[in-house]
């Protein structure tokens, strides 16, 4: 019974003993190491007990009813090393703890922009340079039948126009190296007076983007565009050669490019072709009066400079086209006839002679096209352009 009674007489005096020495304050400031700026909303926590507090604008923390004794104060910022301080707690105490930041070099980031061409209703579809080689010889109009959703629209063996939609003629906008095809659109028998030859590449485009061309491109817009110039200052040159069986013709063209050594602000490129063909052939006869010749050139000088840059360009297209004799009828009692015969009236043995009824076409286009660059603002183009149509 004593000993009972004298426990229940310590053990109060023990725990309020413990209690009253658990009672200590432990404060301070937490700086940067470097600056010895104070680092306000640092992370400050003693790792034992788990208590914790954060510290203010000016830096300073205070942690209350701490017990006596060794701990481990952990304190963390954000840009900075965490970092462990072993503290002795005998009574009310006040530090200053340094933290210092952690400077880590990071590589470059670089933002690139690159917009998709969208397709949804704004097709596009182009003729590639390796496709235009592996066709050349034939006429415009006839090669643009490898683009999809072009037809053709094809009088004679020689004489071809693009027809898209069921629209030709001045409802189909061609463009040559930026400026507009104005012959084409005379008549159904009125071709394309351009040299295929001298394309890099061949882009339609249909639907709404057709808007910014006008109101003469609603059946669509086909872009002739020549092949870019050379970056070095080597002469770049290709000769093309092409035959052709029904018509016992061929083709050929060459083409040279090139950048002056003694100038390296001028580029220039040259283009040159001939075609030539004889009356096409049926399985059991010849079509009279179809040969056709055509001869070609072209050439453009361009200047560029840091805030300019302008080009000068000319061509010359010519041609002979044949037309079918027996196309020409004068009165219906010979189209009756005509009609009711197996063969066409008009036969004659092969020739590459071009007699009347025939076209005779020259086309002449000479071009300017500059840009005048101004800073942030943008840049300014000038495209003139004047075309000579003879027929």
């Amino acid at each position: 019974m004593k000993y009972l009674f004298f426990i229940l007489w310590v053990l109060p005096v023990c725990v309020q003993a413990q209690h009253d020495s658990c009672r200590l304050k432990l404060s301070g400031y937490v700086l940067d190491k470097q600056s010895h700026e104070a680092l306000a909303f640092a992370s400050v926590y003693l790792s034992q007990s788990e208590t914790g507090t954060i510290t203010d604008l000016d830096g300073h923390f205070e942690l209350n009813d701490l017990c006596p004794g060794d701990a481990d104060l952990v304190i963390s910022h954000l840009g900075c090393q965490s970092r462990t301080f072993r503290v002795q707690l005998t009574g009310d105490t006040a530090y200053t703890f340094h933290l210092e930041h952690d400077s880590r070099e990071l590589n470059e980031v670089v933002v690139t922009e690159h917009r998709e061409a969208y397709t949804g209703s704004l097709p596009t579809s182009s003729i590639s340079s390796v496709r235009l080689q592996a066709i050349s010889g034939k006429p415009l109009g006839t090669m643009l039948k490898e683009v999809p959703g072009v037809w053709t629209l094809q009088t004679g063996p020689s004489i071809a126009k693009p027809m898209i939609h069921g629209l030709h003629s001045n409802r189909v906008l061609i463009v040559q190296d930026g400026v507009r095809q104005e012959g084409q659109q005379w008549g159904s028998e009125h071709a394309p007076e351009i040299d295929p030859y001298t394309a890099g590449e061949i882009t339609l485009i249909q639907g709404a983007a057709g808007v910014r061309y006008g109101s003469d491109a609603i059946g669509g817009v086909i872009l002739v565009q020549p092949p870019p110039y050379p970056t070095d200052t080597a002469v770049h040159g290709s000769i093309s050669l092409a035959a052709f069986s029904n018509s016992l013709g061929g083709s050929g063209a060459t083409r040279w490019s090139g950048q002056s050594k003694k100038l390296p602000a001028m580029q220039w490129r040259a283009t040159g072709s001939y075609r030539l063909g004889g009356d096409a052939a049926t399985p059991n006869y010849r079509l009279a009066n179809t040969a056709f010749r055509e001869n070609n050139l072209s050439g453009a000088v361009k200047w560029s400079k840091a805030a300019w840059q302008t080009e000068l360009g000319y061509s010359r297209f010519s041609t002979d086209l044949g037309i079918l004799s027996v196309s020409h009828i004068g009165n219906l009692t010979d189209l009756e006839i005509a009609l009711q015969a197996d063969t066409p009236l008009i036969l004659r043995d092969f020739s590459y002679y071009i007699q009347a009824p025939y076209q005779h076409i020259v086309h002449q286009v000479i071009r300017s096209f500059s840009t005048f660059r101004t800073g942030d603002i943008g840049h300014l183009d000038l495209n003139i352009a004047y075309q000579d149509n003879h027929r």
